[in-house]
């Protein structure tokens, strides 16, 4: 509820990527997130889950999740996307990239 959606940044088979916006100025009691949203853009994958229609399509989403977050440490190479957070609701994942 604290970000938008922002522009189109890219389209795939399951979804697509878009810019993620802070909604407001983040304050010393913001969490890292909000924090870091001020200083550089994130942006966001956004999967619709009526796209997963087989059992292989949730594999590959789950591999890249797996992938992605075993990158993402502080060793991170600079020019491999960073995954920070992976949210869900009942019709979307969302993964929170940098």
């Amino acid at each position: 509820p604290d970000f938008d959606i922002g522009a189109l940044l890219g389209q795939g088979a399951f979804g697509s990527v878009r810019l993620l916006v802070s909604r407001r100025a983040a304050g010393p009691e913001e969490d890292q997130l909000h924090q870091r949203a001020e200083k550089r853009p994130y942006a966001v994958k956004i999967i619709e889950k009526t796209r997963l229609l087989h059992l292989a399509d949730i594999q590959k989403v789950q591999r890249e999740a797996d992938i992605m977050g075993k990158v993402s440490g502080a060793r991170r190479h600079p020019n491999i996307v960073g995954l920070h957070r992976v949210l869900c609701s009942r019709t979307h994942l969302f993964f929170v990239l940098e």
